[in-house]
């Protein structure tokens, strides 16, 4: 069986580990709120500017500190989506 891995931005090929190494030197106190932060991450980097799949990875990556993922259903992806807003 093929394990697969969603581990970036395919629209702008950046990299989790990227964002977490990023988003710890642009908050490392975690003062600013997901959403804030994943905002700056996408300035900087344009990441979630394109079709916006890998929103909730990125989320789940700056939660988890996981680079690697596994691909995510539907039903996961708005469990994410869902808790965020309730941040």
């Amino acid at each position: 069986m093929v394990t697969v891995s969603v581990t970036r931005c395919v629209c702008n090929c950046v990299t989790f580990q990227e964002l977490i190494d990023l988003a710890q030197r642009l908050d490392p106190q975690r003062e600013l709120s997901e959403d804030d932060l994943i905002e700056a991450l996408a300035a900087r980097t344009r990441c979630a500017t394109g079709c916006g799949t890998c929103r909730p990875y990125i989320r789940v990556a700056l939660r988890t500190g996981k680079a690697s993922l596994p691909v995510m259903s539907t039903s996961q992806i708005r469990g994410v989506e869902s808790s965020a807003e309730r941040k």
